[in-house]
């Protein structure tokens, strides 16, 4: 596990000495006016493609976040000929800092939700409706938000799509050290 600020320097170090393959941009902010990151790897070729990767919805999944980090210090290492990646790895970045505390407190809680009590993955446009067996065995972690897009995060991610066609989009989840997938 490495913290939130562990991984900004590491980001923040790469992008020094790798030159213009890799910017940050300023996408939004938090419930608690904290700045959302995205990484812009160019490719080392013209651009044919645009693939988007999300990573820290759930503050908890600590493991999805590490891999967007991980993919996105490879990539700015190694780009890819003709595909510019966007990578956000941390969304959820206020309960993010709660979970560290946690763990620097030795008393790990289970936290899904923002700062402002919404699972940002069921806070956008589409696709709201839990349909995970889970949300049979724990209904009170599987909720949809209030309304759509009723989080700063989720419309930083929205506005995000409004200006970019990307050609696929990933949005990363883990959680007990295992990464799921379809």
């Amino acid at each position: 596990y490495q913290f939130y600020a562990e991984h900004h320097r590491r980001i923040a170090a790469i992008i020094q000495s790798t030159g213009h393959t890799v910017t940050a941009d300023r996408i939004g902010k938090t419930n608690q006016n904290r700045s959302i990151w995205s990484f812009r790897i160019r490719p080392n070729k013209s651009k044919h493609n645009s693939v988007f990767i999300l990573g820290g919805i759930h503050p908890i999944e600590w493991v999805s976040p590490e891999a967007a980090v991980a993919l996105l210090l490879q990539l700015a290492q190694h780009p890819l000929e003709h595909t510019e990646v966007i990578i956000v790895p941390f969304l959820n970045i206020d309960r993010r800092l709660v979970v560290e505390q946690d763990l620097l407190n030795h008393e790990p809680k289970y936290r899904r939700v923002n700062s402002g009590g919404e699972d940002l993955n069921r806070d956008y446009e589409i696709h709201r409706e839990a349909t995970a067996i889970w949300r049979h065995l724990f209904p009170e972690r599987y909720t949809t938000s209030t309304s759509p897009l009723s989080q700063p995060e989720s419309q930083a991610i929205d506005n995000l799509f409004a200006k970019e066609h990307f050609n696929a989009a990933v949005s990363v989840h883990a959680f007990g050290g295992y990464i799921y997938y379809p």
